[in-house]
């Protein structure tokens, strides 16, 4: 199962690496997201090529073979079984806490490598390397060059990216009048949906101001990244119950409703609410 992996400027300003031909490079790219947690995989040339340059033709058991002399990877057998430990591994990589254990054995027949113990100050969920393996020294690596990206913490920084565009109304209403447009525009898909559930005009009118008090008022509002979807989804959740439909399919307004009309319009006679329709 291929996982995901982050690969650093390292990689490509490595000397050593760059005397490969740039498809065994690419290969050897590859490969860090075949790996287990312990930097192994299966030594299947064929499907190591399958998986990492499909549509290239090439012999990947040679080009395993540059890797592994120029000292970037060690080919080996146990327990019956071919082998391929990227050297460095855990130098280069911190495997998060959930991915599962190796099942490949490792080099010189130890069946288990040492585990160091973490530091309770330290993040790090790896393990340490085994110097008393007969693995051979040069990794070719700088320290910073490929490192796992765990998919939780990808996860994780997708939906900070997306908070930090979230906005509030008060910002989203300005953004709209500095750019002369419509805080929901009229081509907007919850007008077609109005039309279809027999949600007047009036009943809008009185929804999106129903919804831009509560966001407008309340220190603690959502903000959102889109806010005509936000509305669109108040309409069709009915989030301020504003109206019911009968058994015959028939809209009325409810008591709330009612009451949130007469509310706006003995504002709007006031003129303490500027018109502030959404279409």
């Amino acid at each position: 199962m291929a996982r995901s992996r982050n690969i650093k400027p390292g990689f490509f300003t490595n000397d050593v690496l760059g005397e490969l031909p740039a498809l065994t490079r690419l290969m050897f790219a590859g490969i860090w997201t075949l790996c287990d947690r312990e930097g192994r995989l299966e030594d299947r040339p064929k499907k190591i090529r399958a998986e990492t340059l499909p549509y290239d033709v090439c012999d990947a058991d040679e080009m395993l073979q540059s890797l592994e002399k120029a000292g970037f990877l060690h080919r080996y057998e146990a327990d019956g079984q071919r082998v391929i430990q990227v050297l460095a591994w855990h130098k280069h990589q911190n495997p998060h806490v959930k991915e599962a254990a190796s099942t490949l054995p490792p080099p010189g027949g130890v069946t288990a490598l040492p585990e160091e113990a973490p530091d309770k100050n330290s993040s790090s969920t790896g393990q340490a390397p085994d110097d008393t393996l007969p693995l051979p020294a040069l990794a070719g690596l700088i320290p910073d060059s490929l490192l796992l990206i765990p998919d939780s913490l990808i996860k994780s920084t997708r939906k900070l990216r997306a908070v930090s565009l979230e906005i509030s109304l008060t910002e989203y209403l300005e953004r709209c009048k500095a750019e002369s447009k419509k805080p929901i525009p009229a081509d907007h898909a919850i007008h077609a949906y109005c039309l279809d559930a027999t949600i007047t005009d009036d009943m809008l009118q009185i929804a999106w101001l129903v919804f831009k008090d509560r966001h407008l008022t309340n220190p603690t509002a959502k903000k959102y990244t889109d806010w005509p979807a936000a509305f669109a989804n108040s309409i069709k959740d009915r989030w301020y119950r504003l109206w019911s439909v009968d058994a015959q399919g028939q809209i009325a307004w409810t008591a709330n409703g009612l009451q949130e009309k007469l509310v706006i319009e003995n504002r709007m006679n006031e003129a303490k609410e500027p018109d502030h329709a959404p279409a």
